[in-house]
């Protein structure tokens, strides 16, 4: 958006700049189009500000000065990637990341690799819906991609990750995370106490999902033991997140915002 030109023998004009727009040679694999130029637009725009954040690993914000590697960003939209770009070698290299920069009890900072290392160093594992985008990722790729090379490389990791929230959690359900932390929040608002999406439903929803992905990635591995033993797990969790958060008098989750509902409706 900016550019500051020293040592120009006179007054530079827009002829006298050249742009270059650098990224990672990850290559289109979809496209989208119809009859709708607005619909084509926004497409359009989701595309280049993909393409933007493909930096040796993904940034999560390019808009200001947060140019940094988050771990919850790239999770969410983690199939809008994969419909559109080969993600294989680019995001197999960034998991490689987070395994590196995992904790031995499992725990994972909110922004690999750790390059912000004096500030980040101390990460206390309060983030399971940001450290979600490891077992995520490895999902989504053995998913589109068929290669369970993904599962056997990070699967230890993703356990220790599973293991380390299920000691954490009071009768599996988690209370701490961020929430649908960009939603619109009503005026006054002070964090952590008047989110309209709960922050233990969101949190304990992550906790389900990572533990069916292992339950999953174990069946795939012939790890049957742990297959059995997380499939019961997860589906304790399910039980304790339906006792805790559905409300079977106006048949919603939680404040019944859109992510509450959304995330109990994806997840099953």
């Amino acid at each position: 958006r900016y550019a500051e030109v020293t040592g120009f023998p006179g007054t530079p004009t827009l002829e006298s700049l050249e742009g270059r727009f650098v990224r990672n040679s990850v290559e289109t694999t979809g496209k989208f189009s119809c009859s709708n130029e607005l619909l084509n637009q926004i497409h359009h725009n989701v595309m280049w500000s993909f393409m933007s954040t493909f930096q040796g690993a993904t940034m999560g914000v390019f808009d200001r000065s947060e140019r940094t590697t988050w771990m919850g960003a790239p999770s969410v939209v983690t199939e809008d990637f994969l419909y559109n770009f080969d993600m294989a070698g680019f995001w197999g290299k960034w998991l490689n990341d987070m395994k590196d920069s995992q904790k031995p009890n499992g725990d994972l900072p909110f922004i690999t690799p750790l390059h912000w290392r004096n500030t980040f160093d101390s990460y206390d594992g309060d983030y399971v819906d940001w450290a979600s985008s490891y077992p995520l990722l490895a999902w989504y790729l053995y998913w589109y991609y068929n290669d369970q090379r993904i599962l056997q490389e990070h699967y230890e990791g993703i356990k220790k990750l599973v293991n380390i929230y299920a000691s954490r959690a009071d009768d599996h359900i988690v209370s701490t995370g961020l929430s649908d932390h960009m939603e619109p929040q009503p005026e006054g608002f002070s964090w952590g106490t008047a989110l309209h999406t709960p922050i233990p439903l969101t949190s304990t929803a992550y906790h389900y999902f990572n533990t069916w992905i292992l339950a999953q990635s174990a069946r795939i591995l012939d790890k049957s033991e742990d297959a059995v033993y997380y499939n019961d797990m997860a589906e304790a969790i399910k039980s304790a997140f339906n006792r805790e958060f559905f409300n079977e008098t106006t048949n919603e989750y939680g404040t019944g915002s859109q992510a509450s509902n959304a995330m109990a409706l994806y997840l099953h």
